[in-house]
């Protein structure tokens, strides 16, 4: 997967959702918001799904789902390259 050419706006949106993702992924363990539009706007807000082709034609797929009950947050992070799932590591390898 190395030798994958990026413009700086897909630099910028993978480096955004690696904070995100960073952000997130220990959030099981904090409390949601009190009242149901505060949990909907949360997810809004902590959520981002970004689509983009490579300048080499190389198709990635970037997921980041928040969702709120009344008692937890549960995150989720979807990577993918070309249509094959890989890990967070794998995003950010492609900054290097």
């Amino acid at each position: 997967m190395s030798g994958i050419i990026l413009s700086e706006d897909q630099r910028k949106i993978i480096l955004e959702i690696i904070e995100l993702h960073e952000k997130m992924r220990g959030s099981y363990f904090w409390s949601p918001p009190q009242h149901a539009h505060e949990r909907r706007y949360y997810e809004k807000k902590n959520s981002a799904e970004i689509n983009f082709v490579t300048e080499d034609g190389i198709l990635i797929e970037l997921i980041c789902e928040t969702k709120c009950s009344c008692h937890n947050i549960y995150y989720k992070g979807h990577f993918s390259i070309n249509g094959e799932r890989v890990t967070i590591k794998k995003i950010k390898s492609l900054l290097k």
